[in-house]
């Protein structure tokens, strides 16, 4: 007897199957022929959109551990970013725009961070004065120059510390 997951895949595939067929969607269909309006221009092979706005900036952040977090501990986060390029080879320098590297704080981004890194893997040391209960592991977008993007680009990685 087929498991009810397996009923319910079936049952959704059934579905797609059928609206594809209402929608007249066919591998045998020839794609639709494009319409010179003669409003628009040609561009070479290979050159690249144009658009009104920079593509936007998105920052994603994983750690190792955030529960039984204990002072000292070293974390391993992961940075993704997509629209912004991590440099390490300019940090410092002037700000240039679309390119830099971020800060790690524990807590509200006031006073030094724990870490300054444009690496994608990155360990960070969870200091030992911390306290125990719930805090953030915050990652902030910076420019070469230290200054934070605008709009600032953050997000926050949720830890539980307490000493055993």
């Amino acid at each position: 007897m087929p498991s009810r997951r397996s009923m319910l895949i079936r049952a959704l595939l059934a579905g797609v199957a059928v609206l594809a067929g209402a929608a007249g969607c066919s591998d045998d269909d020839p794609p639709p022929e494009p319409v010179d309006d003669g409003a628009s221009t040609k561009k070479p092979a290979g050159a690249p959109e144009a658009s009104d706005a920079a593509a936007p900036i998105t920052l994603a952040v994983t750690a190792d551990k955030t529960h039984a977090v204990q002072p000292g501990d070293e974390i391993r986060i992961t940075v993704s970013v997509t629209g912004f390029v991590l440099d390490d080879a300019n940090t410092g320098a002037d700000a240039a725009p679309g390119s830099g590297h971020y800060h790690v704080y524990l807590g509200d981004p006031q006073g030094e961070p724990l870490l300054v890194s444009a690496d994608e893997s990155a360990t960070v040391k969870v200091p030992d004065d911390v306290t125990d209960g719930t805090h953030s592991l915050r990652v902030q977008l910076r420019n070469h120059d230290h200054s934070p993007l605008e709009p600032p680009v953050e997000t926050t990685v949720r830890l539980i510390i307490y000493r055993l």
